[in-house]
Parts: structure tokens; sequence; C-alpha cells
């Protein structure tokens, strides 16, 4: 079923064809969808009528008629609304049920395999009950953590995931996102939704809010039904982590995802990062990245200077490279025996200057240590989990972006250092020429795109107290003592 940023794509791609010209005939195949209208009746309605204007409300799009009338659209379970363009080429939709004409030639068409969904007009108030009894939006400011919390408390025996599918809570959230922002807030989905803390509620109402927007930026999630206007697909199901992945190892722990239903509702979850009961402890995995020369690792040393336990994805694959002899082995036969250095092993230092200024060899290399690297990840994060702690979790790896691992920690700090002061001081630190400064930049995601993906981000262009103190604040905004 197409869920908020489905439908919201859908209006964005709509909005460019609006003003409409007008409409100078209808086609219904099937009355069921325009009711209680019949065929006359809708086409008596619309024609000389131009679409103004569209708007979305949770999981609805509203047309604007003129010189009056509405349309409202709910695509229900495999609704389509599709414009086509009076020069285009485009083939037939199967399953077309509605087509409206304009005067210049295009149309605008409504698809349904199975004929769930609804175009229902009205002359001018709208009557439908489950479009008047919507939630506030979960993207604007009416939707808060006190909100959700307190209508959450009224709901002794609900699961929290059918609390969250209530469109009368929130207006939007569906099967697809709810399951993914439960998993980022380590909230199981059978979880008694008056159960819900007020620190969770929080968790959960920014987990709502950012899974939203990212999926809206990427167009949604298409599955085996869901297109925009433009007949085009979404690409949000690439970063699912949770939802239909049951059997998958979980992206943050490495245990199996399982499937369970809930209201008749597929679930899927975690059962060891989402469990029934909370561990003890103040529980949070923090993935600290940046870009090279930024000064991560003197961050990394303020964290654990005041308690923190560090995670050092570069530690690890340093160990795998250097004492693990059969990855050498396996590496050297990957790229050739000019990579084996004087005492015999890997010549690390050679590899790096290829994979840096190659972007096949660097794959091809990110594919063989990457998945060792993060099952030793995920061996700590089991360990911190499973034992009664009060300090948090910093996954230390660099390349966090560029390897996918987002999944792995409930927020993300980024230590920051804008780009000439990055090559500043790669110039001065490591004895680079300008030119193998900027291929080493080139190598990674820029910083200032990493800034736009990051929960909070440390300045680290001015001094180290400046820097440490914005880490002291940050430390202890998440409930964490300076252990000094």
């Amino acid at each position: 079923m197409p869920e908020l940023p489905e439908v919201e794509t859908l209006l964005r791609t709509l909005l460019p064809f609006l003003p409409s010209q007008p409409i100078i005939s209808t086609e219904v195949l099937h009355e069921k969808i325009i009711r209680p209208l019949t065929s006359a009746e809708f086409d008596q309605a619309l024609l000389n009528k131009r679409i103004v204007e569209a708007e979305r409300r949770g999981k609805y799009l509203l047309l604007n008629l003129e010189p009056e009338g509405k349309l409202l659209i709910h695509l229900r379970m495999t609704g389509q609304l599709f414009y086509k363009k009076a020069n285009g080429q485009a083939l037939e939709v199967p399953h077309t049920h509605i087509k409206l004409g304009f005067a210049n030639g295009d149309s605008l068409e409504y698809a349904d395999v199975r004929r769930f969904g609804l175009v229902t007009y009205y002359h001018d108030k709208i009557e439908d009950k489950g479009y008047l009894n919507l939630g506030p939006e979960p993207l604007s400011d009416d939707f808060t953590a006190e909100y959700l919390w307190t209508q959450a408390k009224r709901r002794k025996t609900c699961p929290i995931k059918s609390f969250l599918l209530d469109q009368k809570v929130i207006a939007g959230l569906g099967n697809i996102y709810a399951d993914e922002v439960l998993f980022r807030s380590k909230i199981n989905p059978k979880m008694a939704a008056s159960k819900l803390t007020k620190n969770q509620a929080e968790t959960l109402v920014a987990a709502i809010k950012k899974v939203l927007a990212e999926a809206i930026v990427l167009r949604g999630s298409s599955m085996s039904d869901y297109l925009d206007a433009n007949r085009q697909r979404g690409s949000y199901q690439d970063k699912w982590r949770i939802y239909q992945r049951d059997g998958d190892m979980c992206l943050r722990c490495g245990n199996e995802i399982l499937k369970t239903k809930i209201g008749g509702r597929s679930s899927h979850y975690c059962p060891f990062c989402q469990p029934m009961r909370k561990r003890p402890g103040n529980k949070l995995i923090i993935g600290l990245t940046g870009g090279i020369a930024t000064g991560k690792s003197t961050v990394v040393e303020m964290l654990r200077e005041i308690g923190a336990e560090i995670v050092d994805a570069d530690e690890i694959s340093r160990n795998l490279t250097n004492k693990e002899e059969a990855v050498q082995e396996h590496i050297i036969t990957m790229f050739g025996e000019e990579y084996r250095g004087l005492a015999g092993g890997l010549d690390r230092r050679k590899l790096g200057d290829l994979i840096f200024q190659n972007k096949a060899a660097r794959e091809k290399l990110n594919n063989f240590l990457h998945p060792q690297i993060v099952m030793r990840m995920q061996d700590r994060i089991r360990e911190y989990m499973e034992n009664k702690t009060d300090h948090p979790l910093i996954l230390d790896i660099p390349l966090l972006f560029e390897a996918e691992l987002e999944a792995m920690a409930d927020l993300i700090w980024l230590v920051y250092a804008d780009e000439d002061i990055q090559i500043s001081r790669l110039l001065s630190r490591d004895n680079l020429s300008l030119k193998q400064a900027e291929m080493r930049l080139n190598a990674q995601i820029p910083i200032e795109d990493k800034k736009e993906l990051s929960d909070f981000i440390i300045d680290n262009t001015g001094t180290l107290e400046e820097t440490e103190e914005q880490v002291w604040e940050l430390y202890q905004r998440h409930g964490y003592k300076i252990m000094i």
C-alpha cells in the first residue's frame, strides 16, 4: 500500500502538470471506484473543469477543481495515478479504470489491480470519515513526543505496532515505515503502547520524522505496484533495514530477523535489538565518523578519556591485514605479488596508494574486508548489549557512509572540518603532494554531504578546547556522566 512518502512523491511529480487544461472527457470502467456517483454523474461533475491544485493529507491525495469541486483519491492497496502526455509513447497500463482527458490531449489516469481504491468527487464539503478523522501529519510541528506519549497511555493493551498504524493517531504511517521506525527506536512491535516511556516517545518521534524524510528524498518504496505520476520507481526499498528482511541477519547485531503477525499485519523485528524488556543500563550505540584529516582520532581519544567504550573499525582492519596471515595471503592473491612487503607480509602503504586512486580496486578490497569487519563489530555490539553498562558504545568508522553501515548505530556523530582544512592537514601531517591529498579526499563522500546525513556535528575547525567542550556537551546530553 502506498504510504505517506509514496503519496507525497506522487503529489510532487503531479504538481508540474498543474493547473491542467479543461477536462473534456471522462471514461470509467468500474463504477465501484467512483461511488457513490454513477459514470454519467461523474462525467457531468467533471466536464469543463480544471485541476488547479493538489495537496496531500496522510495517504490521501486531494485535487482541487475550478470553478468548484474536489477529487479525493485514496490509492489503498494497489492504486496508481499517472499523467500521460499527448505526444508521449506510453503503452496502455493494465487495469486502468478511470481516464480524465484534457483539452490539450493529455490525460490523468487511475489504475488499480485489486480495485480497492477510491476516486470520489465532492462538490464542496468532504464527507469521507477516514479523511476527516486523520491524526496530525508526522512531519508537522504538531506531531510531538508529548502528543504521542499521551495518546499511547490511553491504549492499555494495544500493541505499539498497531497503535502506530492507527490513522487517527498518525496520518500516513503504514506497515513498511512502522517496522523501520520501531527497529531504529529499539522497540519491540508487540510491546503494549501504554508502556511507552517519555524517552522512548522522543526517540520514536525523531525516528518517524527522519525515516519519512529519508524515504521522500528517495521517492518512496517501490514494490509490486507503486510508481509516481511519471511511472517512475522509488528506491527507498534498497534502504530497508528490517522490513521484509526476515531470515536475514540484523544489520546492527548480526542475529536473525524474525517475522510475526500483529493485528493481521506482517511485522519484522530483531529480537535482540528490540527486546520485550529493556536491558539494564543506559544503552546507546553511536556511529562516529568524519572525513580524512578532520580530527576524528582526536575526538575518539576525548571520548575514551571520559568513559566511552570504543570499537575501532580501522584497528579491526589493521589486525586482519597485519596479524591474520590467511587474510594477507588472500589480499596478495587478489592484487598480485607486487603488494608483498620485504618481510613477506602485505605492503599496506603500497596497497593504500592503489585503493585511494583506483575505485575498482577499492571496491574489490572493501567487498572482501567489510563483511569480516562488520562481523567483529557485531560481536562487540552483542557483548555491550548483554552487559550492564552506563556508558555509550562508540563505533569508530571512518567510512561509515561509504560502507553503508548507518544501520549499526542509533545516532551518527560527525567530526567536521572543511575541505581546505582537510587538505592543509594532509599536506603537513602525511607529507603528501597536493595531488595525492586531493585524490584521498575524492575517494570519500564529500564532508558537506556527510554533514547532511549525520545527527550531530562536532566542529573541529577551532581549538582543542572548543572541540572538547562540544564532545562533553553531547556526551552529557545523552545522559552520561563524565568519568574523569
